[in-house]
């Protein structure tokens, strides 16, 4: 049973009420609007930190920084209630109002897409830090073959003599063998 004196969903505030709450809920409002703006600020300079490390890290710095990143997810649902709720306040508010929030509204949904695109921080360090051992590992996956198909080559050379085993050595060197014949010639000088 809904019961006319107890009403559970809140009526939105009329003129009268404005009136009476207006200076009030302005403070409020620009006091959760500054908030959000420090508290965005911080948050986005720790991501930005650890987006911008560039070295190789240990396994511990590696974990303190997972963290890290794990806690900036945390603060997403907190920092988006915030968000909302600013939004809801704007009703109500100046130009230069409106433009202080779409400036906020771009800074947040920039530093959730940068959290977004972050993903997995051990993989992109991981990848960072291996780079070297990568093109080491590409320039052998190229050379080690080049290297075998040489050798095997190579083998070739030393083995074709060996299959010729029908002829031996006296025919391969004819040389030698004419030079013999020509220390037992008896005859005449060549002319």
């Amino acid at each position: 049973m809904h019961r006319k004196g107890c009403s559970s969903h809140r009526s939105p505030p009329d003129d009268t009420q404005m009136g009476s709450q207006g200076p009030q809920h302005q403070a409020d409002m620009e006091a959760q609007r500054k908030e959000f703006e420090a508290w965005l600020h911080m948050e986005n300079d720790k991501l930005t930190g650890i987006l911008n490390n560039q070295r190789s890290l240990s396994e511990k710095e590696l974990r303190i920084r997972q963290n890290t990143l794990k806690g900036l997810n945390a603060g997403v649902a907190w920092g988006q209630s915030q968000f909302r709720k600013l939004m809801a306040g704007q009703q109500n508010t100046s130009e230069e109002e409106d433009v202080e929030l779409e400036e906020l509204r771009y800074r947040w949904m920039l530093y959730k897409s940068k959290l977004k695109e972050a993903g997995d921080l051990r993989g992109l360090l991981k990848h960072k830090g291996n780079s070297g051992l990568s093109f080491l590992y590409r320039v052998c996956r190229v050379a080690l073959p080049l290297q075998l198909l040489l050798l095997a080559l190579l083998l070739l050379a030393f083995m074709l003599p060996l299959m010729d085993e029908g002829t031996g050595c006296s025919v391969s060197n004819n040389f030698a063998r004419s030079f013999s014949i020509m220390l037992r010639y008896d005859g005449p000088p060549p002319t």
